[in-house]
Formats: structure tokens, C-alpha cells, sequence
């Protein structure tokens, strides 16, 4: 009997978030440059997600962002999603957090959590920005995806370090990549 091994490349499908955009600023040039990068590394069988900013005002937007140019987009997505409806999936996260080993765990001090010597909420212990960047990962891999990649303009750099850290911690069963792109 001779046996045969055959060596088939898997492709395995990624969800890879585009671009974002603040909704209080519009959809600016940097968004653009995010969703310019995306479509140079999409691959067959990936599939591309818009992240909306609908929580923050504005004012919280990154002077960046506030000062980067409005433009027009009329491109698709397959996955559309806005910053407030991760606030059920940050709040999970939050509660996987405070059930990690005790060196691990989120830890309250008044009324704010923190993990890893960060912060994961704000003031009025509602999820910031790092922790709804966690639950939109619990969101992808719930969509199925057990590889994403993230998108963003290097001012986001700390941000997204904080995320990984996080990711680590709770391991989910979801891999993150970030590539970093200058506006």
C-alpha cells in the first residue's frame, strides 16, 4: 500500500476592519487611506468591516480625524457596524476581566476598572474605547472569524498595544494584526 500526502493551502478567511469613522466628523480622507490599504492586502474569501464612531462626540475625536478632509464614499462592506452596539459585548469582556486569575483580572478603583495598569472604563464606568475594541472582537469571532486585522492610522498605536494585551489575557480564540498607516 502506498500512501499519498497531498499538501492543500488553506485559506483562511479574515475579517478585516477597513476603515472607521467618527459619525459626529464624517467619513474623512484618513478613512479612505484605511480602506485604500485593506483592499491592497484582501485576499479571497476575506471580508471587509466599516466600524462607525457613534459613541463619541466630535470634541473626542482625534484632532486628526477632526481636521482630516470630508469626502464621499459610496463603497460596500460586508459588515457595517456602529461603536454603540458593542456596548452589550465590552460589558461581556469586562465580566471575562474580573474572572481571570487574580494577577490578571480587571480590578475597580472607585468607580473606574482597570486592567493590565490601564484603564478599560471611564469615570462612569461605562466601556471606553480599548474595552469596545474588545467586545468588537468577541463580536468577530461570534461572526465566525478567528482572524482579524485592524486597520488604523498610527496614532492609534497605544490603543491597539492595550487591545492586544487584553486579547492575550482573555484568550478568545481570535488572532489581531494591526498595520499601522501614516496620514
Amino acid at each position: 500500500m502506498v500512501a499519498i500526502f497531498v499538501h492543500l493551502k488553506f485559506n483562511i478567511m479574515r475579517i478585516i476592519e477597513a476603515c472607521h469613522y467618527y459619525l459626529s466628523v464624517g467619513f474623512t480622507e484618513n478613512a479612505q487611506a484605511g480602506l485604500k490599504e485593506a483592499l491592497a492586502i484582501k485576499q479571497e474569501g476575506d471580508s471587509l468591516m466599516l466600524f462607525i464612531d457613534d459613541v463619541h462626540t466630535e470634541e473626542q475625536a482625534p484632532l486628526e480625524e477632526r481636521t482630516s478632509r470630508i469626502i464621499q464614499s459610496n463603497l460596500r462592506f460586508e459588515y457595517t457596524v456602529y461603536e454603540s452596539e458593542m456596548i452589550p459585548y465590552a460589558l461581556e469582556a469586562l465580566e471575562a476581566l474580573l474572572l481571570l486569575s487574580r494577577k490578571k483580572r480587571a480590578k475597580k478603583r472607585g468607580s473606574q476598572y482597570f486592567c493590565s495598569g490601564f484603564p478599560i472604563t471611564s469615570q462612569d464606568g461605562s466601556p471606553n474605547c480599548v474595552l469596545l475594541d474588545l467586545g468588537l472582537c468577541i463580536y468577530k469571532k461570534r461572526l465566525g472569524y478567528m482572524q482579524g486585522v485592524n486597520i488604523l492610522p498610527e496614532y492609534y498605536r497605544a490603543q491597539q498595544d492595550n487591545l492586544h494585551r487584553l486579547l492575550k489575557k482573555m484568550n478568545i480564540g481570535f488572532t489581531l494584526e494591526t498595520i499601522y498607516y501614516s496620514v
